[in-house]
């Protein structure tokens, strides 16, 4: 879990200034967007990857690539799933797949 959370560090960091500089392409939102972004991150990114951990468990290392592929694709979708509530949270527009932000 501690490398979890280590890692969202950095994740939450170019997550902010990826979508204060990219989508609403104003640096003085990244403050307003922090304080979302983080907790949202914390509460729901920590717990994904948990989840992701444990659903790859039964692969094990036997097939790197397979497990390579399969863990990337549910990092995606848990990605997308966090990002469209975070928006949901910010706007009150569940936004999932907004083609400007992606």
């Amino acid at each position: 879990m501690a490398q979890h959370f280590i890692a969202s560090i950095p994740a939450s960091f170019l997550f902010v200034f990826g979508a204060a500089l990219f989508y609403f392409q104003d640096r003085f939102v990244v403050l307003p967007l922090a304080m979302f972004t983080f907790p949202t991150v914390l509460f729901l990114g920590i717990p994904m990857a948990i989840a992701i951990d444990w659903l790859l468990k039964p692969i094990g290392n036997t097939k790197p690539v397979k497990r390579f592929f399969i863990e990337s694709l549910l990092y995606v979708i848990a990605g997308v799933a966090a990002t469209g509530i975070l928006f949901l949270i910010v706007t009150g527009r569940f936004v999932p797949f907004s083609s400007k932000f992606y």
